[in-house]
């Protein structure tokens, strides 16, 4: 069988009238039916046709949109993190390739570098509807709404550098490393419990909830040069290279549950392939002795292939269904053609033991442009819907004041950062009032903050170990339940258009620990 387009998944009135009134029972397993639909795009102008299809995947599914591309936070390091993200001018030996590739001449000896991160999440919902409508059964209460991110366990980087041949004052250092370039998952799980409760009457709680788990990551192989031509002890100057391979995926596994009985699973899994090629630069000045530090960073114009892109869905089933019917849509590829990324840094000391960074990082995501491969899409080509991301980073390293000549004594220095930065992503809060469609590119920029603190362990041996923990604080509207259908519309009885979008208070908590080792 094929279908026309793609049907919103929003059935939860429907699921909350029947759990009101079905008895408790055993389900038996239903025949699966496979339809197989006309190829949707990701991208649309946000509104439905009269019989609730829509041509795209973000109309139906919005959460595919309102979420941010992220190559800020997959930058390796438990000590950059520690200083919140400053640290473009201050990068030296292998982990240079994922921040500024000129650092790699800093070192005239091999390096070595591993990192990994740990991402937890908690998030809540405000601003709700004291009450929702169910047609003929009365107003029932809200307790509670739940949006947390899933947590994620990745690695983020495994690189080496070393000196090549040496050329004139200096040598030509060399790097490889794989590394997380982008991030791209943001699995979420959503939980409305209710109690369904009339209002002056009786009733019983009530759950709903979507598990939306996703793995992957926009990853690269990336090969750099480095050089400093210029060496003294008042000026010197560095400048750096990598090549970029860049490859990834995501796959998203998505279940909703209602907590009454008869009631079976609705799923959905999407899937993405991401595939390009980039180049970055980067020049470092030292000064004053190498007190001063003044860093910069460009990554070039480029394309990213998105394609192998596929949907498939199956509803929350109805106990008196006959069938479970699971659809599949391949969506439209598409590139994106990226423009002109850059940072620059400036790091101070140390004086007296005590160093201090500073960052500016623009992405300028609202000039990325999206461009599908196939010419029966082309009307849905244009400008990625994204804000730029302008973002300012401060952190201060100095030792560490307990018990420093016990640490001396045994060859071991113990360094503290404190770090502090800017959080605008790359994504809209949801405004189904004031703005107009597409809704997912209506409202304000998303804009949060974070802080961060951390150790670094140097030891005689030359391996150095590091660990940064950032919180990071932000909020947003969000559809209520992930399901913009009718927006201007009555929805699970809202009389006000603004209660089908709820605002979301989310913290994440980023782990990092690293290591360096230098031969």
């Amino acid at each position: 069988m094929r279908g026309a387009g793609l049907r919103s998944w929003g059935m939860w009135s429907a699921v909350l009238a029947c759990a009101a009134i079905l008895p408790a029972g055993v389900s038996a397993q239903k025949p699966i039916i496979d339809v197989y639909a006309d190829p949707i795009s990701l991208f649309d102008p946000g509104i439905f046709s009269r019989d609730g299809l829509s041509d795209s995947l973000a109309t139906a599914l919005p959460r595919y949109m309102q979420r941010p591309m992220d190559n800020l936070l997959p930058r390796p390091g438990g000590e950059a993190l520690g200083m919140g993200g400053a640290y473009t001018a201050r990068a030296e030996g292998a982990v240079a390739l994922g921040w500024n590739p000129a650092g790699m001449a800093r070192l005239e000896q091999a390096s070595i570098f591993v990192d990994g991160y740990l991402r937890s999440s908690s998030g809540s919902g405000s601003h709700l509807p004291d009450t929702i409508e169910v047609a003929g059964l009365g107003e029932f209460n809200i307790q509670s709404y739940g949006a947390d991110l899933y947590s994620r366990k990745a690695f983020g980087f495994i690189g080496a550098s070393r000196p090549l041949v040496r050329l004139g004052p200096a040598p030509l250092v060399g790097g490889i490393a794989y590394r997380q370039h982008t991030g791209v998952a943001f699995g979420q799980a959503t939980l409305l419990t209710m109690g369904l409760y009339q209002v002056g009457g009786s009733g019983f709680p009530f759950v709903l909830g979507v598990d939306n788990e996703e793995k992957g990551s926009i990853e690269s192989l990336t090969l750099g040069l480095a050089y400093e031509p210029v060496r003294a002890e008042a000026f010197s100057f560095a400048a750096g290279a990598s090549a970029n391979f860049l490859t990834g995926r995501l796959r998203s596994t998505a279940v909703a549950r209602a907590a009454v009985r008869n009631f079976e699973e609705g799923s959905f899994t999407f899937q993405r392939n991401y595939k390009g090629f980039s180049v970055e630069t980067g020049f470092l000045l030292t000064m004053l002795q190498e007190k001063l530090r003044l860093g910069g960073w460009v990554g070039l114009p480029h394309k990213l292939a998105c394609d192998n892109s596929r949907l498939s869905y199956s509803p929350l089933i109805l106990p008196d269904a006959p069938s479970v019917e699971r659809v599949h849509w391949d969506v439209a590829g598409y590139d994106m053609e990226i423009p002109l990324f850059f940072s620059a840094g400036v790091a101070v000391g140390p004086i007296r033991g005590v160093e201090l960074s500073a960052d500016l990082n623009e992405r300028p995501w609202s000039e990325v442009e999206i461009r599908h491969h196939e010419a029966a899409f082309a009307r849905f080509d244009g400008p990625f819907p994204a804000p730029d991301v302008s973002s300012v980073h401060v952190g201060v390293r100095f030792p560490f004041p307990l018990l420093r000549q016990a640490f001396e004594s045994r060859g071991l220095r113990l360094l503290t950062q404190l770090g502090y930065h800017t959080m605008p992503l790359a994504m809209y809060s949801v405004d189904p009032v004031e703005g107009e469609p597409p809704y997912y590119w209506s409202g304000e920029q998303v804009e949060g903050s974070a802080a961060s603190f951390g150790f670094t362990l140097e030891t005689r041996a030359r391996i150095d170990f590091h660990f940064g923990v950032e919180v990071r604080s932000y909020e947003f509207d969000s559809w209520f339940l992930g399901d913009q259908r009718g927006p201007r519309q009555r929805q699970l009885g809202f009389r006000d258009p603004a209660k089908v979008v709820t605002e979301i208070d989310r913290t994440d908590t980023i782990l990092r620990l690293s290591s360096e080792m230098r031969l």
